[in-house]
């Protein structure tokens, strides 16, 4: 399928739940919000794209700021098992790929990311569930407590994230496991995935290493959205 994007006009002021783009094809226009996942994952090499448009950098950011606390560790990075919540369609877990990670598996509650995975990155996981991790199905639980993990990822996706599924993937790590995700740097320890972090940092079961702010990616109006990186340990 041929297309071009289009971005609205950047007088525009919207949430990140009411942005969106337009793509073109055989002359006629559509309009697609941004959050719309079903139907971007459907269309291949659309979501690349439009995160391309918009200067995406979080899996980038986060895959940096673990390699270098790995370092400071002396933790080699193939030593890691990951599990990647909110995987999609593989762009983070790809990275990670590339640094040198050997064992990534990957979850999304979305269908049409796995499939997307499947079309697009077939080789960047060694296992890729499409689950609800707060109504985990026995058969994804008991493959899921055979493997050793020992790095929790969560690139862009810790909003969608309910308490309960993160809970639920946090206590499927091993003790002194790595915790790499990242919040709004306004707002994303105040409700959410986010307070329940603090909380845990509260309770000193995990503890955060490093927190690094910086451009997540541009808003469809081309104003920056900036969020915090945050690389921690389970306790």
């Amino acid at each position: 399928m041929a297309y071009t994007i289009e971005l609205p006009d950047n007088s525009l002021s919207l949430l990140p739940s009411e942005e969106y783009f337009f793509i073109v094809h055989n002359g006629l226009k559509e309009k697609i919000k941004l959050q719309d996942y079903q139907k971007i994952y459907q269309i291949t090499g659309l979501y690349d794209q439009v995160v391309s448009l918009l200067k995406y950098k979080t899996p980038e950011v986060l895959s940096n700021l673990l390699t270098k606390e790995l370092k400071k560790a002396a933790f080699t990075i193939s030593q890691l098992t990951i599990l990647e919540l909110g995987a999609g369609n593989g762009i983070a877990g790809e990275l990670l790929k590339h640094s040198g990670v050997e064992n990534i598996y990957g979850v999304d509650i979305i269908k049409e990311a796995y499939e997307a995975m499947r079309r697009e990155r077939p080789n960047v996981y060694k296992q890729y569930f499409v689950e609800d991790f707060s109504m985990i199905s026995s058969e994804t639980s008991k493959a899921l407590n055979k493997i050793n993990f020992n790095c929790l990822f969560c690139s862009s996706a810790l909003s969608h994230i309910s308490p309960p599924a993160f809970s639920y993937a946090f206590d499927l790590m091993n003790s002194h496991a790595w915790i790499v995700v990242n919040l709004w740097t306004t707002s994303g320890f105040e409700k959410g995935t986010g307070a329940l972090i603090k909380q845990m940092q509260a309770e000193k079961t995990l503890k955060i290493i490093k927190q690094h702010n910086y451009q997540h990616r541009l808003t469809v109006g081309g104003e920056p959205i900036m969020c915090t990186g945050i690389v921690a340990q389970k306790f």
